[in-house]
C-alpha cells in the first residue's frame, strides 16, 4: 500500500505546484478601460507574474482612459518587463 501511495504524492507535486503561481502574456498587455482591469484574473486565472511589457492608461495613441483603480490586478506579484 505504501509503495503505491509514493508515486501519487509525486504526481501531485509536479503537477500542482505550477498551478501556484504561473508566468503570463510574454508578450505584455495594455490596459486601456477599466473593464480590462476588472476582467483581468478571470481571463487570466492563476497568473501571478507578467513576463512582458504592461502599460495601463492612454500608451498607444487613445485620447483618454476611463481606469480609476487597479485592484482587479491584486494577483499579481511581478511583471518582468517595463
Amino acid at each position: 500500500m505504501k509503495n503505491s501511495i509514493q508515486p501519487f504524492v509525486l504526481f501531485m507535486l509536479v503537477f500542482q505546484f505550477p498551478l501556484v503561481g504561473q508566468m503570463c502574456l510574454p508578450e505584455g498587455i495594455h490596459f486601456s478601460r477599466q473593464s480590462q482591469i476588472d476582467s483581468f484574473s478571470i481571463q487570466y486565472p492563476g497568473c501571478t507574474e507578467i513576463g512582458g511589457d504592461v502599460c495601463i492608461g492612454a500608451c498607444q495613441g487613445e485620447e483618454d482612459s476611463d481606469i480609476t483603480n487597479l485592484d482587479g490586478l491584486m494577483p499579481l506579484t511581478s511583471i518582468k518587463e517595463s
